[in-house]
């Protein structure tokens, strides 16, 4: 595994800010022997109130566009 200096997480379009509570940035660590993807508690947190589902928060979907897209931003 390695990791990458991850600026931002985009939902629809708009910023989650996930990363600048974090002294020194974030890190996205990329895995391949897994289908998930983790995020720190407190981020979780802020994301979930920000209406975003983890398996911990759920959100009520009708179809998978309900969802959105979610973008990381790196490098700028």
């Amino acid at each position: 595994m390695y990791a990458v200096k991850l600026d931002d997480v985009k939902f629809n379009g708009k910023s989650s800010n996930i990363c600048q509570g974090f002294s020194g940035g974030c890190l996205l660590t990329f895995d391949s022997g897994t289908s998930l993807m983790s995020f720190p508690p407190a981020a979780v947190e802020a994301l979930a109130q920000a209406g975003v589902p983890f398996p911990t928060h759920v959100k009520k979907c009708n179809k998978a566009e309900d969802y959105g897209a979610m973008d990381f931003m790196m490098g700028g």
